[in-house]
């Protein structure tokens, strides 16, 4: 197998340290309590800071919102990437499989899921910039799993196996949702393997 044309990661965010004190509470709040339900105030709070300084570095809570998922969608991008970085590379199957396993694991609760499927529940739906970056992520793992699969088809279809194995991981609480829909990525993945295999 030839190396992965794996897509490249998001742009980074940068920022002051009192910045990197208000992503690191946002990361946890908008996680455990949700984006809407989080306030500036609760914000400053866990951040150790003030509203005003909040507002300085980021305008408004939507900001924060888009400067909280662009650094959370950089870190989960870069890390898969480094999981995947593999010499010789990783065969296909077991190439998807590391994805659907460090989806699990970057779950923090799988009562909660995914933090992207809860951000896209809350703002997913309204025009704006955070919006646009959860698509952007979205367009990025199908590229991934295109990239695995070697042709767009399969690669969709692995792709809803994911979106698909989150939105149940977080309905159910059951984490064994994504090793089902893992198992499923591989057997797909095996079979078109044998398929070309038969064809030479």
């Amino acid at each position: 197998m030839t190396a992965l044309d794996l897509p490249r990661p998001a742009a980074d965010s940068r920022s002051t340290p009192a910045g990197e004190a208000i992503l690191a509470a946002a990361t946890d709040l908008f996680y455990e309590r949700g984006i809407t339900v989080t306030g500036v105030d609760l914000l400053a709070e866990r951040a150790g800071t003030t509203k005003r300084t909040i507002y300085q570095r980021f305008g408004s809570k939507e900001g924060v919102i888009v400067a909280y998922l662009r650094r959370r969608i950089r870190s989960w991008q870069l890390h898969l990437l480094a999981e995947l970085d593999a010499s010789p590379p990783l065969p296909p199957p077991l190439a998807a499989a590391t994805v659907f396993e460090e989806a699990r694991r970057w779950t923090r609760d799988p009562a909660r899921g995914c933090s992207f499927q809860i951000a896209w529940a809350e703002v997913g739906a309204r025009p704006g910039p955070a919006a646009e970056l959860l698509r952007e992520e979205k367009a990025w793992m199908r590229a991934l799993f295109t990239s695995i699969a070697g042709e767009a088809e399969l690669g969709a279809v692995l792709h809803q196996l994911y979106e698909g194995a989150l939105v149940t991981t977080a309905s159910t609480g059951d984490a064994e949702e994504m090793g089902r829909a893992q198992v499923t990525a591989q057997t797909l993945l095996r079979t078109r393997r044998a398929g070309l295999h038969d064809l030479h």
